[in-house]
């Protein structure tokens, strides 16, 4: 059991059911920040997915393993936040990074950061640090 942490681009993988179904399995919670949803997250994306994500949302919800966070107060580490900002993060990828730290603080176990931005892959090493591991969408999924 692990709490994952999606950017925009990684709540995609949500369409395809069998990953949902071994999420759930596992027992892993998926948290995404609040900014998230206020991007264009549908964009370019036919109708008929769109209801495959809600449907995976909803099943994801019903086992208590989706969670939409804003978070107050950042307490993310001053070098991980300059290092992210350094390579091109916006409010939002700050947002997300902060939620990871957030998890991993809370539970005191690994988190897990999923992403393919570059400003979090080029902060690898820092993420490391705190015990969040950042994975790419494609490492992720081969993970499940």
């Amino acid at each position: 059991m692990s709490d994952i942490v999606l950017n925009t681009n990684a709540l995609r993988v949500l369409i395809d059911a069998p990953i949902v179904e071994k999420i759930i399995r596992k027992g892993d919670h998926i948290f995404v920040a609040a900014c998230t949803w206020k991007k264009e997250l549908f964009k370019g994306i036919h109708t008929h997915l769109i209801n495959l994500f809600h449907d995976s949302v909803k099943k994801l919800y019903a086992c208590n393993a989706f969670h939409i966070r804003k978070q107050g107060k950042d307490i993310l580490p001053r070098n991980l936040k300059k290092a992210i900002l350094k390579h091109g993060a916006d409010k939002c990828d700050v947002e997300i990074a902060n939620l990871a730290y957030h998890r991993f603080k809370r539970t005191k176990q690994k988190a897990r950061l999923v992403s393919n931005d570059s400003c979090f892959q080029k902060s690898q090493h820092l993420f490391n640090h705190y015990s969040i591991r950042v994975e790419t969408r494609d490492e992720f999924m081969a993970g499940l």
